[in-house]
């Protein structure tokens, strides 16, 4: 019991770490996104549509993993701590994946 009490406090303490870490990359994307040209040394001074477009879906992509490692986290306090009647009813053959959601539900913010 111990063990999966330890088991579980690594991967919360690991999934809110990639989160930070994450969101701070995705906000550096879409806030910023000439910054890119400043890494790469490029000698025109504005991005290409499809440089911008890239760097607006690649942030809101980061921002939906992001969140789904928030609900991993939320996963994981349900279901490694000690065993509730109400989680040993839940059904099996269907189980939850944390990332399927926000990632089917991202594209539409860039609409």
């Amino acid at each position: 019991m111990a063990c999966e009490a330890k088991l579980g406090l690594t991967l919360m303490s690991w999934s809110i770490l990639a989160t930070v870490l994450l969101v701070l990359q995705a906000t550096v994307l879409a806030v910023f996104p000439r910054l890119l040209l400043f890494l790469v040394e490029s000698p025109t001074d504005q991005l290409t549509p499809l440089e911008s477009f890239l760097a607006l879906h690649f942030a809101l992509s980061l921002f939906a993993i992001a969140f789904a490692l928030l609900l991993n986290v939320r996963l994981l306090l349900f279901f490694t701590f000690p065993v509730s009647p109400l989680t040993r009813s839940l059904p099996q053959s269907h189980p939850f994946r944390p990332l399927s959601t926000p990632l089917r539900i991202s594209p539409f913010f860039t609409l």
